[in-house]
């Protein structure tokens, strides 16, 4: 546990996203105040599309937060909301890219349509994941090249990482299908906590895809400031799981020892 006073954003962060919350833990003051913010509403976001059966009730949620940032950009008052006011400061006092913003609602509203082929897949990607992460560098360092071409190669790996890690929770609770190229067997068996061969050789090979992203983007990007490498930490842990290249049942996705793994990668500067 942190020695310092959390506030609520960042308690939210550390019940709702712990993976988050320690990455975030790397970053020094405001950054760090003001990822809790974003990882937040970031949260908020997940939290709309999820809590209802009712695509049309989820969909008026994540468009209530689109007016929220609409009315930020416009100098209207914040609303009243423990993530919406901290959120509403953060766009008032610091210049992030509206697209990628709004990308992360687009994002939830295309995971209500329960199922991706190739090219909807890499687009949930790159704007729930890749946006995510250029925001987070963003708010840590001044712009950067490098920084933004890691946060967007994060996309992907991030992306696979989380349905490998989440496809049966997903599968059983939401009828959701987001890994492309799985057939109705296959969704079946998930759906049961089952998984078929040619599941298993779906995940190997996006398992490899993303990780040969990832690679390429390590040698490719050359060196990301280190004040941004709290917002690529998340891909110490989702290279992990791709490494594995299968759907993890619920109880073998307990939090790896997350203290040393992200200590040596912040230490030696590696994302």
């Amino acid at each position: 546990m942190p020695v310092f006073q959390l506030s609520p954003v960042a308690d939210l962060v550390r019940r709702l996203d712990p993976e988050l919350f320690h990455t975030a833990l790397f970053a020094s003051e405001p950054g760090r105040d003001r990822l809790m913010v974003l990882y937040a509403f970031d949260i908020e976001l997940s939290r709309a599309a999820a809590q209802t059966s009712e695509p049309m009730i989820a969909r008026m949620r994540l468009q209530w937060w689109r007016d929220a940032l609409a009315e930020a950009d416009a100098g209207a008052p914040a609303r009243q909301h423990e993530i919406a006011e901290p959120m509403h400061g953060l766009l008032r006092n610091h210049r992030l890219d509206r697209a990628d913003l709004d990308s992360l609602i687009e994002a939830r509203e295309a995971e209500l349509e329960g199922s991706f082929d190739e090219a909807q897949f890499l687009a949930w990607a790159d704007g729930r994941f890749g946006a995510l992460t250029r925001l987070a560098c963003a708010l840590l360092c001044e712009e950067d090249e490098f920084a933004r071409r890691a946060a967007t190669a994060a996309g992907q790996v991030l992306a696979v990482a989380y349905l490998l890690r989440q496809g049966m929770r997903l599968a059983a609770e939401a009828n959701c299908f987001l890994l492309p190229g799985l057939g109705p067997e296959d969704r079946a068996a998930l759906a049961r906590g089952k998984v078929t061969s040619h599941a298993e050789a779906t995940a190997r090979q996006h398992a490899a895809q993303a990780e040969a992203v990832l690679h390429a983007a390590r040698a490719e990007t050359g060196v990301v400031p280190k004040a941004a490498l709290p917002a690529l930490l998340p891909l110490a842990r989702a290279e992990r799981v791709l490494s594995q290249a299968r759907f993890l049942f619920p109880h073998e996705d307990a939090p790896a020892r997350r203290g040393p793994l992200l200590f040596w990668r912040a230490l030696r500067g590696r994302w």
